[in-house]
């Protein structure tokens, strides 16, 4: 079983930063420097890309479920360094249509729907314009 399997995705995106920065680190100190760019590229490959569809369908939901700021920027810039941004737009894409889903069959919070749409629409402009249309 692969550390990847055993650990949350938090616990796993933070075990890979520690681990490409002790390579760094190792790299800077040990071996020749025209040896670091292909040992990243391949503890990138080995520790990132093999794993990006199982990170995003494993944890990506929960990090914005529950605004894991830290989490996201670390999945973020981890994703940046082999270029799988694209994966984890359609990620992004795909939770905001599952998000917007959620929002419009829930008829409790229908009931708010016309106000909660002019403020995303109008932004912070809006807002207080917004405390005119709510009850006293």
């Amino acid at each position: 079983m692969t550390y990847m399997q055993q650990s949350d995705v938090p616990d796993y995106l933070k075990h890979v930063e520690s681990r490409l920065n002790e390579e760094q680190d190792r790299c800077k100190i040990y071996l020749d420097i025209s040896t670091k760019k292909p040992l990243i590229a391949t503890a990138e490959r080995q520790l990132l890309e093999r794993h990006i569809s199982a990170i995003l369908d494993k944890g990506f939901m929960m990090l914005m479920d529950g605004h894991r700021i830290e989490d996201l920027k670390r999945i973020y810039s981890l994703f940046l360094r082999v270029n799988a941004l694209e994966s984890l737009r359609q990620a992004l894409s795909m939770y905001i249509r599952r998000t917007g889903q959620g929002l419009v069959m829930d008829e409790e919070k229908d009931k708010d729907m016309n106000l909660r749409l002019l403020l995303i629409q109008y932004g912070k402009k809006a807002s207080p314009r917004m405390k005119d249309f709510a009850s006293p």
